[in-house]
């Protein structure tokens, strides 16, 4: 991992602990071709739910965000693309495989 990217990370990961109590909502998408996220070879999923925890895994570096009765994590040591959208929203990239890519789009919203 270049050394850009594992400090934005670092940066981004100290900022989702002021994130708790947010409603976050994730859109998930499993390619078996490489970073083709087309639809003939993606599995998506979405999940929403309050997250009430934060933190990352030493064993297996893994970023976990926890909610009541779900939660979801992402393979820090996986990710090969980071870009923040805006405020709120995040798109993340992780590598698991030659042919295994997973996209993770995060984004927050603040309940009431």
């Amino acid at each position: 991992m270049k050394a850009e990217l594992k400090e934005t990370l670092i940066k981004f990961f100290q900022h989702c602990d002021t994130l708790k109590g947010n409603q976050i909502t994730i859109r998930e998408y499993i390619s078996t071709n490489k970073d083709n996220f087309d639809r003939h070879f993606t599995t998506s999923s979405n999940l929403a739910f309050e997250m009430t925890d934060f933190g990352v895994r030493m064993s297996g570096a893994r970023a976990m965000f926890m909610g009541e009765k779900q939660s979801y994590e992402i393979g820090a040591t996986a990710i090969i693309h980071f870009e923040q959208i805006n405020e709120n929203e995040y798109h993340i990239i992780e590598k698991y495989s030659e042919t295994v890519y997973r996209k993770s789009l995060l984004s927050f919203e603040i309940i009431n």
